[in-house]
């Protein structure tokens, strides 16, 4: 066997016919008669290609199902595209599997969906509505909770279209979108969510004369950048209270206490948790560090106490927006804001804006009290209201109130915004002092109070409404002992007796209309004679004991023994009817 050096080949002092195997070492520069490479035909290579540095392949790449090369995810240091060999119910999977991540492509695939690419832009004239060339897909995710998702992704595209809208002379509204064979299809119904999953929506065209089109409001959902649209969405709420802060006051004193709550603020806290960075919580705060903000041309004014934070609510001031605070005069009252930095704890409180002449006002008017918040909008979250009497010194006195927010920022340009409710005391018209079982609301000068209302049976209406006789701290009617109304007894419906009432009673019946009233007695009572005013104006009839018979009734005579009395006046009568036990 010979021994060939690489440098005889390269000078060509060496010759070989006839076949070579093994390996080959060296540059190859002195080698003839090689095929260039790609070329014409197949090639097989069973064994590992590595090649180095760039290359371009003309046509696509095909990827036959082959297992997982690194199913323990331990090669960090390669990064394989393979198709894997275990099929799925909707065909073959594309794998990544890189830095021991192993990255499913229909997971990716997930992520889409239904929507426009381009195009479909909607014009009108007369009765006929225009729509441009486009494109869009339609996603099926397949997603069921026994399998993984498998999503079917469908190319939609369609050419210019012009079409007559057809319930033009019965509906004033045509809602228009494109199906999944890329043509324009019209309804007289808002589109549902499924629809946004299986169609491609364009909007709505009016068309209130019924003749021709004359508006178009565009509802088209886009295949790409959701995120970033929903995103603007969120931040258009501003920071918001997701639970806690709550709001309190030291009695005795102008301090204010805050508990610990959650807030989401848009990205607000990366450099905290760069993996949570929107929420954050606030720790409790005993007593509370305040700034006062004030308006001042078209920004906002920081009055931090010389960089030492306030303790003490300030209700002696306002905010007239002039640049400078105004004083706020004895036995008034303002409405004042209470901010957070959620990442400090320290609170932001505006001055009022306007001035009420007494408490009720004051309350009434939170949800409507004129504002405008400054530079504080991007970083702090909105805690609560705080109606505050200009010379008070306790807020907790009654003549002071602490509203606490919710959700939702509360407050905007021009506008208070809503008010989370959480306790009856919450709401504005509403102010509770030390409460005891068996009170109610009662309403004085425009605010409702707890105390205890007129003796229900004293009271005209009282035993006309349902809830007085059916109340746990209202008495059972008929009950044990006497009554005295001193005030009207409207019957509207008939009376009852009962076996186990022994002593003679009267009742007396003031009939404003004709109607008939029915009364019932036990069979150990009878009627000794019935009167009324004016004289006979009624008609009376009687059923005996045991009779399907109705007789009728002669004045002054006695009933023993009835089932029922039909008593049915002929005018508007008043009539007393004395009955004894037997």
């Amino acid at each position: 066997m010979a021994l060939i050096k690489p440098e005889q080949l390269r000078s060509g002092s060496y010759s070989i016919s006839g076949s070579f195997s093994g390996s080959f070492f060296g540059d190859g520069s002195g080698l003839t008669g090689l095929d260039a490479f790609p070329y014409t035909g197949s090639a097989e290579i069973t064994g590992s290609l590595k090649l180095e540095g760039p290359f371009t392949i003309t046509g696509s790449i095909k990827l036959d199902p082959t297992q997982d090369p690194d199913p323990s995810g331990l090669d960090l240091d390669t990064t394989a595209l393979f198709q894997s060999a275990s099929n799925t119910s909707l065909g073959y999977d594309l794998y990544i599997r890189q830095n021991g991540n192993l990255i499913k492509w229909k997971w990716v695939e997930g992520i889409l969906n239904t929507g426009l690419l381009y195009g479909g832009v909607v014009t009108y004239s007369g009765a006929d509505v225009f729509v441009s060339p486009g494109s869009g897909i339609i996603v099926n995710h397949n997603a069921t909770t026994g399998s993984e998702i498998s999503p079917i992704v469908e190319y939609v595209t369609w050419n210019a279209i012009t079409q007559s809208i057809t319930n033009i002379a019965t509906q004033q509204v045509t809602y228009l979108y494109i199906d999944n064979n890329g043509a324009l299809q019209q309804q007289s119904t808002r589109f549902t969510n499924e629809q946004y999953h299986d169609y491609i929506p364009l909007g709505a065209v009016g068309h209130f004369d019924y003749t021709q089109v004359s508006a178009f409001g565009g509802q088209v959902q886009t295949a790409y950048d959701q995120i970033a649209q929903i995103s603007s969405f969120v931040d258009a709420f501003g920071p918001l209270k997701i639970s806690g802060y709550g709001l309190t006051g030291q009695p005795g004193t102008l301090r204010l206490s805050v508990g610990s709550g959650t807030s989401f603020i848009h990205g607000g806290f990366y450099e905290e948790d760069p993996e949570l960075p929107s929420q954050i919580t606030t720790p409790t705060q005993a007593t509370a560090s305040m700034a006062y903000v004030y308006r001042s041309g078209s920004g906002v004014r920081f009055d931090t106490n010389g960089g030492n934070l306030y303790t003490q609510l300030k209700p002696g001031f306002y905010d007239p927006g002039t640049g400078v605070t105004g004083s706020v005069s004895n036995n008034d009252w303002t409405i004042q804001r209470v901010y957070s930095d959620p990442k400090t704890g320290i609170l932001y409180v505006y001055f009022g804006q306007t001035i009420y002449p007494d408490f009720p006002t004051a309350v009434a008017n939170v949800s409507t009290d004129p504002f405008t918040e400054g530079d504080t909008f991007d970083f702090t979250t909105f805690i609560g209201f705080l109606v505050l009497k200009s010379n008070g010194t306790d807020i907790t006195a009654t003549d002071n109130k602490i509203i606490p927010a919710g959700l939702f920022r509360g407050s905007g340009q021009g506008s208070g915004g809503g008010v989370a409710i959480s306790n009856l005391d919450d709401l504005t018209d509403v102010s509770i002092t030390g409460p005891t079982n068996g009170e109610a609301l009662i309403y004085d000068s425009g605010i409702w109070q707890n105390g205890t209302p007129l003796n229900a049976t004293s009271a005209s209406f009282a035993l006309t409404a349902s809830y007085a006789l059916n109340s746990s701290f209202a008495s059972s009617f008929p009950y044990t002992g006497s009554a005295i109304i001193s005030g009207s007894l409207i019957v509207t419906g008939s009376i009852y007796t009962d076996s186990t009432i022994y002593s003679p009673f009267t009742i007396g019946l003031d009939f404003e209309t004709v109607e008939t009233f029915i009364y019932r007695s036990p069979y150990n009572f009878k009627v000794t004679s019935i009167e009324s005013d004016p004289s006979q104006s009624i008609e009376i009839l009687y059923q005996a004991s045991g009779s399907a018979v109705s007789s009728s009734y002669s004045f002054g005579s006695t009933i023993d023994k009835f089932d029922k009395l039909h008593i049915t006046p002929v005018s508007e009568s008043l009539v007393i009817l004395y009955s004894e036990k037997i």
